[in-house]
């Protein structure tokens, strides 16, 4: 500046000053605003004031924020299974960019929107970044996505995959913290890791394996039963009130429901009958006790399956 004693500036941006010392005007200072600026040098103290005019163009930052819920940043999720999307929107970047994602998992920028999405294929904790790019700084947000494996489940059976109709196997998986079975005719709960099974015919066991990352996996197992069931009555029956043999038990009756159950004395005279027997029979004739002896039973299976005949002995305790 030449024969001025004074200056001054307008139209400048926030953030920045203009400072006249010794024939020198500086403007100087970082920016707060984008935009362009077009500012004026007035000179005084001279014979006239004179002018300078400028122009400056402040180019805005890339920024970005999650757009998505607060939580989809910070996902725990099962291998195999889809991410809930993550959008992020970016503004003033010319390109935005992530690193760190599991692999089947992928990033998307459209119209101002940065997506994540996909089906992770690999387990473990993947802490990505996503990087929005401008002609000036950049901006970057962090997350993380924890991808948890699959249980690992096996199944056993204490008889093996081929039983006899009328056997009770043991079924037993592992691999996870909780369990739950299907199929019919499991004995009692079916949310056990091991369950009992009495099918009476060939049937598929599923169950469904929870970890405690809550994945689940399922696995099966099919029994094949064999036809060859056979009725096996006890030979004995001590009816005295004390819980064991108190009762006179056939063992897969059940599969026979329409049977009929004979029992005789030594001299022929028929003790007892039924239809539908449930192994309920206590010794007893007329509603008193037999005496101890042994005694002749025929059990009709019913529906042309044949006939059984054997001997039934009822001990009473003599204390």
């Amino acid at each position: 500046v030449s024969n001025g004693t004074n200056a001054n500036i307008t139209g400048l941006p926030a953030g920045l000053t203009g400072v006249f010392n010794v024939d020198v005007f500086v403007i100087s200072g970082t920016p707060t605003a984008s935009g362009t600026f077009n500012y004026t040098i007035t000179i005084t103290g001279g014979c006239a004031p004179a002018t300078a005019t400028g122009s400056i163009t402040v180019n805005p930052n890339a920024a970005i924020s999650l757009s998505s819920a607060t939580n989809t940043g910070q996902q725990s999720i099962c291998v195999n299974s889809s991410i809930v999307n993550i959008t992020y929107a970016a503004t003033n970047a010319t390109s935005v960019t992530v690193a760190g994602l599991p692999n089947g998992v992928t990033g998307n920028y459209s119209n101002g929107i940065f997506t994540i999405k996909g089906l992770p294929s690999a387990t473990g904790t993947f802490n990505y970044t996503v990087t929005a790019t401008s002609n000036c700084a950049s901006a970057v947000m962090n997350g993380n996505i924890t991808v948890n494996e699959l249980p690992v489940a096996t199944i056993t059976s204490s008889l093996g995959t081929t039983i006899s109709k009328g056997d009770i196997s043991v079924l037993t998986a592992t691999g996870g913290s909780s369990y739950l079975w299907t199929g019919t005719d499991i004995q009692g709960s079916n949310s056990n890791a091991s369950i009992e099974v009495r099918p009476r015919q060939t049937t598929t066991y599923t169950v469904k394996v929870t970890n405690i990352s809550g994945c689940t996996t399922e696995k099966s197992i099919t029994i094949n039963v064999n036809e060859d069931l056979k009725l096996i009555p006890n030979n004995i029956i001590t009816p005295n009130g004390d819980g064991k043999n108190d009762f006179w038990v056939i063992k897969n009756i059940d599969y026979y429901p329409n049977n009929k159950v004979s029992v005789f004395d030594r001299a022929g005279r028929k003790v007892y009958g039924s239809s539908s027997y449930k192994n309920d029979w206590d010794g007893t004739y007329a509603g008193a006790p037999l005496a101890e002896a042994a005694y002749f039973y025929v059990i009709d299976m019913g529906n042309g399956y044949g006939l059984i005949r054997g001997t039934i002995n009822i001990i009473r305790d003599k204390r």
